[in-house]
């Protein structure tokens, strides 16, 4: 291979999406996706709850089989690394010094975890979660665990912890910051979710830093900051992601928090695209912003798909995103960030709430806790930048006479 039409670097979601968008489309240029992973194009979600937990197949994990990149003549070149892009000559070179030569390029790089260094971190037993790969690895590593360290409550952690607890791992979690999600949710609801965790059995240390991992030849304890040594047969540690800028980079691309791209995806080079996880885009909303979410990575490979094929249009998507904890289901919508006043809607105690968050009086973002009954109309209060006042009004507000409504400051 020398050429191809439509180049995309990186073997995630938004990279087959793209892909797949660009047919969907009316695009008839070759089309190959360039993965350094030995696995086809994955969801990640399943990675920390049901595949990790054995209840989903690898088949639903695939955001396609291999099928259907062969039926659509989508090339998809696994164990293939891009070590160089050069945008003048539009050409990218893999290793092993192969060079190919494109017309448009995607980049779908990502992020990648970021890695502890601390004493110990060399030991077996610390685990990262992020591939297909990875969490076969955490797979096999609790299959024979009675207890396990998940190093920072984010919603990996989280996650992870209410997994490895339904499997019978007895599950601590060290977090620095004083509470869950100090940035995303209010105080009332992260006391909720910390309630409901701790009644399955999981243990929370906040304020707490982790100081050395400890063990003869493995992990078998971890040394956290207030003096404390935690039996551990296993540690996950989800301490956030580095975005996979260095490709843009040394190409001379635009990068700030992430590649800078426009409305329609497309950055600072010409014929050079970015998607995902690794693209800073305009919002109407939020303003300029990087999202780390499956749906983030679904609808900007679509829209970048269609454009490639001929039919831009201007990005314009409420952002969402997901999670299942035990028997909790989540959907938050919006953005939660820089929110000044918070509405609940519906009792915690009986399980089933909306946090509503607004900003200057107007919906701003949509926490929904085994209450997802509205979630349009969250979506369109959220699109609509709707104010609270006129929400309160509205004949079709929607809340339901059992819903209950607390101010807090």
């Amino acid at each position: 291979m020398d050429r191809v039409d439509i180049a995309i670097v990186g073997g995630g979601l938004a990279a087959a999406a793209a892909a797949e968008s660009y047919r969907q489309a009316g695009g008839v240029g070759e089309v190959t996706i360039f993965t350094q992973e030995p696995d086809l194009p994955v969801h990640r979600p399943p990675l920390s709850k049901e595949y990790l937990r054995g209840d989903g197949s690898l088949e639903q994990v695939y955001v396609h089989p291999a099928q259907f990149y062969r039926d659509h003549e989508i090339t998809v070149r696994r164990n293939s690394r891009v070590e160089r892009i050069d945008p003048a000559t539009k050409s990218l070179f893999l290793s092993g010094d192969e060079k190919v030569n494109w017309d448009k390029l995607v980049l779908a790089t990502g992020a990648r975890p970021r890695h502890l260094r601390i004493p110990g971190s060399d030991l077996p037993g610390l685990h990262y979660l992020r591939s297909l790969g990875s969490a076969h690895e955490l797979q096999a590593a609790y299959a024979g665990a009675k207890t396990a360290v998940i190093i920072g409550a984010g919603f990996i952690g989280m996650e992870v912890a209410a997994t490895l607890t339904q499997k019978g791992v007895s599950c601590s979690v060290i977090e620095m910051a004083p509470r869950i999600w100090p940035a995303l949710i209010p105080e009332v609801t992260a006391s909720f979710m910390q309630s409901y965790f701790e009644a399955r059995g999981v243990r929370f240390l906040f304020n707490t830093g982790v100081d050395a991992f400890e063990g003869d030849g493995r992990i078998q304890s971890v040394a956290v900051s207030n003096g404390m040594s935690i039996p551990a047969d296993l540690v996950v540690a989800g301490v956030g992601v580095a975005l996979n800028v260095e490709l843009a980079e040394q190409a001379g691309v635009r990068v700030d928090r992430g590649v800078m791209v426009n409305e329609f995806f497309r950055t600072s080079e010409p014929d050079v695209y970015a998607v995902g996880d690794v693209a800073n885009f305009p919002d109407p909303i939020a303003g300029r912003i990087h999202l780390e979410h499956w749906d983030n990575a679904l609808a900007q490979g679509r829209a970048v798909g269609k454009t490639l094929a001929g039919q831009p249009e201007a990005y314009r998507h409420v952002a969402y995103f997901f999670s299942d904890l035990f028997d909790l289901s989540l959907n938050m919508i919006g953005y939660p960030a820089g929110w000044d006043d918070i509405e609940l809607r519906g009792d915690p105690e009986a399980g089933s709430f909306t946090t509503v968050y607004l900003l200057h009086d107007k919906v701003r973002a949509a926490l929904m806790v085994n209450d997802d009954a509205d979630f349009d109309y969250w979506t369109s209060a959220v699109a609509a930048e709707t104010p609270f006042v006129s929400l309160e009004q509205a004949d079709d507000a929607p809340v339901p006479p059992r819903h209950v409504t607390l101010a807090l400051a």
